[in-house]
């Protein structure tokens, strides 16, 4: 609807999102696919960087002829880091490349979306460049990263904090009983 080219890399191996496959762009993702496909999605940061470069303008949006927006969503991206992390080589090379794009990417007109229940696991860079946090209900804690304090106490379903204030999710209202 609003133009982007959306990328789903999904590390719950499709279970959630290879059913939306021709509407996004859809990738299962796993320990032996995510080193690759980050390494893709830094190439493409690098070129766009070049062409801003190029052109003199500290933003994609304002080239003449811009790319599309990337709209990247890493499901389930804490399970893949928790295993990146444990092969020191593939950690230092993804680690820089992911707080790069957190950092610099949505001016190159890449913006991630990590949909994650271990927070606490992201960099420094990457929770500081996290301009957006919706959280359900999270174990004790975990919420605390993002100052989310309460999303231990929400219910099950149906409800998201957003800067600790409750929103029903408008699609269950209907189905809550």
């Amino acid at each position: 609807k609003y133009g982007l080219h959306v990328i789903v890399l999904d590390g719950k191996r499709g279970l959630d999102w290879e059913r939306f496959d021709g509407a996004v762009e859809w990738h299962s993702a796993t320990i032996e696919t995510i080193g690759s496909q980050i390494d893709q999605l830094y190439a493409i940061f690098l070129r766009r960087w070049d062409q801003m470069r190029a052109a003199q303008v500290n933003k994609i949006y304002d080239l003449p002829k811009r790319p599309r927006t990337l709209f990247v969503v890493f499901e389930e991206f804490g399970q893949l880091w928790q295993k990146i992390k444990q092969d020191k080589e593939l950690y230092a090379r993804m680690a820089d490349r992911i707080d790069e794009l957190f950092r610099l990417g949505r001016a190159a007109g890449i913006v991630i979306c990590l949909m994650d229940q271990a927070p606490e696991d992201w960099s420094r860079q990457m929770r500081a460049n996290a301009k957006f946090v919706i959280c359900y209900k999270l174990g004790a804690g975990a919420g605390n990263v993002f100052s989310e304090y309460y999303a231990g106490k929400l219910p099950d379903k149906a409800v998201y904090s957003q800067s600790n204030v409750f929103y029903n999710a408008w699609h269950f209202d209907a189905e809550l009983d």
